[in-house]
């Protein structure tokens, strides 16, 4: 009976985080037509993207040794929602959710 309980806990908990999956790519293509990509710098991005984030967060991650803030910018470009997280002034992350 303990084992049933067990197998439902890990099919219940990896439900639960293949809900909250996002899909991750190398790289966008703005409204205009530029591409940013991971790697580029903030400057570059901010230059090619030319609009306002929808929405902009900030929280500092710790990691052994080093401590470093992470920002993400969260863009609508065609329907998709696009968050760039930026790291010592690059972009490290880009994750997309479409729009409903």
């Amino acid at each position: 009976m303990k084992f049933i309980y067990i197998l439902l806990a890990y099919f219940s908990f990896g439900l639960i985080s293949l809900s909250y999956a996002s899909s991750t790519t190398n790289s966008i293509r703005t409204s205009a037509g530029q591409l940013i990509s991971i790697g580029d710098s903030y400057i570059h991005m901010v230059d090619k993207i030319q609009q306002e984030p929808l929405l902009s967060r900030s929280y500092e991650v710790k990691n052994q040794s080093e401590k470093y803030t992470v920002n993400e910018l969260t863009y609508l470009i065609d329907n998709v929602y696009y968050t760039i997280s930026i790291i010592n002034g690059s972009i490290k992350e880009i994750k997309w959710d479409r729009k409903n």
